[in-house]
């Protein structure tokens, strides 16, 4: 007997669908404290409900380090012990459960204030932008006499970064820098310096021979 056998076959695509990475953190601000540290504050807006840690990271010059790691949502602040005397950069990376990373954020840099005098009676001040916000609206100028109190001396637009301060004493100023949001709902204060300008004291007689 012949028998004769039906064949069939079946074909089907399965599509498997990557699993999404977690969304960049958002920094909100770097800044120097009072203390010369450096505080940085990130945003728990797009932070996943099931995550694993969020990871700063820290660069000068060289490669980027990792300066903290956290698994808890707040604070979403911490200070870096860190000189404040050089233009400091932070990155953050969050991870979840499932062990998937997101992209860096946005790199925020901390704003370095130097100064020097070479005329009398002044002292020029310029410092580096600060760069993580999309623009800076105002630079707020504080100075301090003598080791007074700091108050506000003046303010200059966002894309200025130098300033001249005229008519001064003999005497120690010390001054920061304070780089204002576009909104206004952030600060970054730079480092604090201080110097006294050159001055000619026209009270001591001229030894003429």
């Amino acid at each position: 007997a012949q028998y004769k056998f039906c064949f069939a076959t079946h074909t089907e695509i399965l599509t498997i669908n990557q699993s999404e990475l977690p969304p960049a953190p958002i920094i909100n601000y770097v800044t120097v404290t009072p203390q010369q540290n450096i505080m940085i504050e990130w945003s728990t807006e797009n932070l996943v409900d099931n995550i694993n840690s969020i990871d700063l990271y820290h660069q000068t010059s060289n490669l980027w380090s990792l300066i903290n790691s956290s698994n808890q949502i707040f604070p979403n602040q911490t200070s870096h012990n860190t000189t404040s005397n050089q233009v400091n950069h932070y990155t953050a990376v969050q991870q979840d459960s499932c062990g998937l990373f997101s992209d860096s954020s946005i790199v925020h840099s901390s704003v370095l204030l130097n100064s020097i005098s070479t005329s009398p009676q002044t002292i020029n001040l310029n410092w580096t932008r600060y760069y993580g916000w999309d623009s800076v609206a105002s630079y707020n100028i504080f100075r301090s006499e003598e080791g007074a109190e700091y108050l506000l001396h003046d303010s200059v637009a966002g894309d200025v970064l130098s300033y001249k301060d005229t008519n001064l004493c003999n005497v120690i100023y010390s001054y920061y820098i304070v780089a204002n949001h576009p909104t206004y709902d952030f600060q970054s204060r730079s480092n604090n310096i201080s110097i006294t300008p050159n001055f000619i004291d026209f009270t001591t007689p001229i030894d003429v021979k």
